[in-house]
This record gives C-alpha cells, sequence and structure tokens, in this order.
C-alpha cells in the first residue's frame, strides 16, 4: 500500500517524522523542574514527597502516580500540593484525584492498587515552594512518582 501521508519512522531511538516535519523538532518539551520516581512511604501521616522553588510566578502542571500496598486495606490516604497563588499570594491547597472513579485524594478510602491521577495546572508564585505532600494511614508501603513542570 502506498503511503499517502509521506509517515516515515525509525526503530533505533532516532525522531519519528510526519512528512518533513518532525516531531522531536516541532513539539514543544515542558522542561521538568522537579519531581520523584517511586518514592516509597512507609511511615503513617504527612509524608513530603516532592518540593520545588518556583524561580518566576507561572503556571506549572503536578503529575502523580500512586502504587498503595498498605498493610490494612482499605486506607485513607491524601495527596495534595501545596503552593501560593500567583495572582493573590495566598498559600492554596490542591488535591490530586484517581481517574478510575474521579475520586479525590482528600482522605479517600483506597484498596491496595495502582492509582493514575489527573494532573493538576496551578499558577505559583516564587514566594513558597510548590510541595506535594502524601498522607497514609495505618502501614503504608506504598510508592509514588511525582513529576512537576513548568509551563509557561
Amino acid at each position: 500500500m502506498a503511503n499517502p501521508l509521506g509517515l516515515s519512522s525509525v526503530m533505533d531511538g532516532q525522531a519519528l517524522s510526519f512528512g518533513a516535519q518532525s516531531t522531536v523538532e516541532s513539539v514543544p518539551v515542558s522542561p521538568v523542574v522537579g519531581g520523584v520516581a517511586g518514592y516509597n512511604v512507609t511511615t503513617a501521616g504527612a509524608n513530603g514527597v516532592a518540593s520545588v522553588q518556583p524561580n518566576v510566578a507561572g503556571v506549572y502542571r503536578l503529575t502523580a502516580y500512586l502504587v498503595t500496598n498498605n498493610g490494612t486495606t482499605p486506607s485513607v490516604t491524601s495527596l495534595a500540593a501545596t503552593f501560593n497563588d500567583g495572582n493573590s499570594k495566598a498559600a492554596q491547597t490542591v488535591y490530586f484525584a484517581e481517574t478510575t472513579a474521579g475520586t479525590a485524594l482528600n482522605a479517600a478510602s483506597l484498596a491496595n492498587g495502582t492509582y493514575t491521577c489527573t494532573p493538576l495546572t496551578v499558577f505559583a508564585d516564587p514566594s513558597a515552594s510548590i510541595v506535594v505532600t502524601y498522607t497514609a494511614a495505618n502501614t503504608p508501603n506504598d510508592h509514588i512518582t511525582v513529576v512537576i513542570e513548568q509551563l509557561a
């Protein structure tokens, strides 16, 4: 079959291209400014997972993935971000939500399992760090991955 769209690909790690336009050269990539991969929480209560100090007021995207393996299931769980709002300069707290049922992770009762979270988009001021905190009850052995990107 002919290739009417001009698609080509290379399987050795080089860029995929669409016609004459390279996806690597033409798709902007937001800089990752902070995060953690597979952070293991083994202590009940509030645990600081990731923190980044914004260098300018701007829009940041926070993405999270959670694996719960609590000794008591279901377990009460919270996953939140705190920051100072870029307009009001006031402290803000926002909660991640898991994508399967849309449950806000604000003292949510979660069974052991894997949870992809909806990304958070915040306008943060450099007067305070963006801090992601995970709170678990009972005897957690949970793993959290968080990525913080600066969008604008």
